[in-house]
């Protein structure tokens, strides 16, 4: 039984060691520092309406309200105006959205017609088939191939041709305002301005059926990409959440009712950015249980908002005098936090020899690891050297 112990305790104290010798080459978890706020004025003061990126973050396309057509393939650095000079200028363009590539686009001239691009933003069709209309929101599928659209006072229809043609759905006439899709296009959610709450499709919008989230002002509806995690905001109402494909909602923001008008998340609906009108914008890393105030955004009109797929990039939109408003106008922001870009495995590998300038950045907690490797080994050998002595001992 005697040896049997020392035994044991040799190999619990031989583990340990072991142990920490392999989280020395770990590299250290970031912590959140939260978002960087960037006022991107290099693409003017405008009355911004609408805002998309791709899930990478690096290309963004903006609308202006009786303006034109924005792009950038620097994360939102530099912006090129796309429509200047063509047939489609100063329209009054209400929505856009964008594949998670950021080749295919569609965006909508609220009275006029659908547009698609497949060049990043560079060129534009006009689609005469669906005829003009109040398109007041679009979403679309990460190919950009299934696309659904939202008319206020008006259909819902839906694309599986990158918007070549468009197919009216079975969905009632309504005040629709806001429209979201999953990743593949089954899912689908849309609002109703102060009509009949928010209506679901699980089936590419062929079939519609209504939730039992309340009849408020709804404004804008994001999706995760698996269309599970679902979020939704209005006019003097609060912050809505579906955890089961838009079915039922619970109201996150209870005490925080405001004139929300923008909402966007991350793929998996973890990460939500909403802004509120004349307010501020709010995030959140944990599905809407908590939220931050970015209070280093400042107070503006924020009228829309996009977010890539990993949440570490945000954009939104100041559009003071959009649409239904004479104001100045505002400028496009973004944000960037680099504790949410996930990190990827890698083998482990030694750690980086001191050269004079300090520890390697992603070991700091390297030396602490190594005393207390060396200790439990060092226990251990001492305890197996106690051992034999005892065994000897009792040979006698």
């Amino acid at each position: 039984m005697r040896r049997l112990r020392y035994n044991l305790i040799r190999a619990s104290f031989l583990l340990i060691g072991c142990v920490f010798a392999l989280l020395i080459s770990a590299p250290a978890v970031l912590a959140d520092s939260g978002y960087t706020w960037t006022d991107e004025s290099s693409a003017g003061t405008q009355p911004w309406s609408a805002v998309a990126m791709s899930s990478s973050g690096q290309y963004l396309v903006a609308t202006v309200a009786g303006g034109d057509i924005w792009t950038s393939n620097d994360y939102g650095t530099n912006w090129v105006d796309e429509t200047a000079s063509t047939s489609e200028a100063n329209s009054t363009w209400q929505t856009i959205t964008s594949s998670s590539t950021g080749q295919y686009l569609v965006a909508g001239d609220y009275g006029g017609y659908l547009y698609t691009s497949n060049d990043y933003g560079a060129s534009w069709t006009q689609q005469t088939g669906t005829g003009t209309g109040g398109w007041y929101s679009i979403a679309s599928s990460s190919t950009g191939q299934d696309l659904v659209v939202v008319e206020l006072g008006g259909n819902i229809l839906t694309s599986n041709d990158y918007g070549s043609s468009w197919t009216q759905t079975s969905a009632p006439v309504a005040t629709w305002v806001g429209v979201s899709s999953s990743a593949n296009g089954n899912y689908l959610s849309a609002e109703t301005y102060g009509g009949s709450g928010i209506w679901i499709s699980s089936d590419g919008g062929l079939n519609w059926s209504q939730s039992d989230a309340p009849n408020d002002l709804w404004y804008n509806v994001s999706s995760s990409s698996s269309g599970q995690y679902q979020y939704a905001d209005g006019d003097g109402t609060d912050v809505y959440m579906s955890s089961n494909y838009g079915v039922n909602w619970t109201d996150l923001t209870s005490s925080s009712i405001q004139n929300w008008w923008t909402i966007s998340n991350s793929a998996s609906g973890a990460v939500i950015v909403a802004g509120v009108w004349h307010g501020d914008i709010y995030t959140s890393t944990d599905h809407g249980v908590t939220w931050v105030d970015q209070v280093s955004a400042g107070s503006h009109g924020w009228y829309a908002s996009a977010t890539s797929a990993d949440g570490s990039r945000l954009a939104v939109v100041d559009g003071d005098g959009a649409i239904r408003f004479n104001g100045p106008g505002g400028d496009i922001w973004t944000a960037f936090d680099p504790s949410l870009v996930p990190v990827i495995p890698s083998a482990p590998t030694a750690p980086t020899p001191n050269t004079g300038y300090g520890e390697p950045v992603n070991y700091m907690p390297m030396t602490y690891l190594a005393i207390i490797s060396v200790i439990s080994v060092g226990l251990g050998l001492v305890i197996e050297y106690n051992r034999r002595k005892s065994l000897k001992f009792l040979d006698r």
